[in-house]
């Protein structure tokens, strides 16, 4: 982190901080913004300013904006300028910056957004390259930002999709700690004083109570190993294959992933074909869109069988993994020449699938949840009313 004052063009003084690796490319970057250096000295980073993560729906966002400026012929490096002014977020406003000035300094646009892979993926990069190549870049932009809002759309009807279900399950979670910690341990030992005998479904909330007010550290630390477990394994390819296979035999999860890998699959092919970039390039492109481990080991043998000559669609057929109309749809693109739109309509097809199975799949769940939280909380007011009944025939 350095703080840095300068002087902007008109004199008035600018103040601000930045991140860069050495206080030469903080300097660099703030001459990048058109401002003359004064001082520069590095400063501490407070907790509190942590540098913001760059996220999906802003590089969106931005890829929009990108498109309606080129559309309407403004330069590049005027485009990047004005985005670069306008950003709020530091991160986000620092890579602008970097491209900016690499853009202006002759570097193509494609390289330098290649500079920040975690943003700008394969298939953004791919579209830039193409359409630099073929001067159509206004249009490749406005591919690139459909495709990317389509992604983010069916990403975020999902996750609200959990929200209700995550706020029962978590309501759920903190009752039964509450009930059994505050109130089940007070009657209990009421009805203890009075001579009982516990029936067993209250011994078993004791002794879940005795096990949260003496061993919680214990359940935090375990939860946490678990999650921890589940990620490391998950960054494993090998390990993340058996995962993906076990979630595809719920039949939910099957049908969700299965329509969201055909969309995707139809949504890149059919935008980078239309751009004029190779066969073999879109493939390799679609291939890492996938995110599968299993999909991706399949359209691999898929690139290795459309390179010896063999049709796109029966290599497709050949994986046993393609949906039929996937197959269909792309065979009858190949021998027509209009695999592109043919496969642009597959893919508003599979996007419109995966938002109604996702719909589905919460009715389903919502109601589920609502029977789970009943259920322990029948579980926990029995353990309370059954000794209750017990220590009123002992008062008679």
């Amino acid at each position: 982190m350095y703080k840095y004052i300068a002087k902007a063009k008109d004199g008035q003084v600018v103040k601000g901080e930045l991140d860069a690796p050495n206080r030469d490319r903080a300097a660099a970057m703030v001459s990048a913004m058109g401002l003359y250096l004064v001082s520069i000295e590095e400063g501490r980073r407070s907790i509190l300013n942590l540098p913001k993560r760059v996220g999906k729906k802003q590089i969106s966002i931005v890829l929009r904006q990108m498109s309606t400026m080129i559309s309407a012929s403004i330069p590049i490096p005027v485009v990047l300028g004005v985005l670069r002014d306008d950003e709020k977020n530091p991160t986000l406003k620092e890579m602008l910056t970097h491209i900016h000035k690499d853009v202006t300094d002759g570097t193509p646009l494609s390289k330098a957004m290649a500079a920040y892979p975690k943003s700008f993926s394969p298939f953004v990069l791919n579209m830039v390259e193409m359409g630099e190549v073929n001067g159509r870049l206004d249009v490749a932009f406005d591919r690139i930002a459909t495709v990317t809002e389509k992604e983010i759309k069916v990403s975020g009807k999902a996750k609200s999709a959990l929200i209700y279900p995550i706020i029962l399950l978590t309501l759920a979670v903190a009752m039964t700690i509450f009930l059994s910690v505050k109130v089940v341990p007070t009657f209990a030992q009421l009805f203890i004083d009075f001579g009982g005998e516990l029936p067993g479904i209250t011994k078993m909330m004791l002794a879940i109570s005795d096990f949260l007010q003496g061993y919680w550290y214990v359940l935090i630390i375990s939860v946490v190993g678990i999650v921890a477990l589940i990620k490391f394994l998950w960054s494993r390819r090998n390990c993340r294959k058996y995962m993906e296979r076990g979630l595809r035999k719920i039949a939910v999860y099957k049908g969700i992933c299965t329509s969201q890998i055909m969309g995707k699959y139809a949504r890149v092919v059919s935008s980078m074909l239309d751009s004029g970039v190779s066969v073999i390039r879109t493939l390799t492109v679609a291939k890492g869109s996938l995110q599968h481990v299993d999909y991706e080991d399949a359209f691999g043998n898929v690139i290795s069988e459309v390179k010896t000559g063999i049709p796109i669609y029966q290599a497709l057929d050949n994986t046993k993994m393609f949906t039929p109309l996937t197959v269909s749809m792309t065979k009858i693109g190949e021998e027509s020449g209009k695999i592109g739109e043919l496969l642009n309509n597959t893919a508003e097809f599979y996007e419109e699938e995966t938002e109604r199975k996702i719909a589905a799949a919460m009715t389903f769940l919502e109601p589920l949840m609502t029977i789970i939280l009943g259920v322990i909380v029948a579980f926990i007011v029995a353990s309370i009313i059954l000794p209750m009944f017990d220590m009123y025939s002992i008062i008679g």
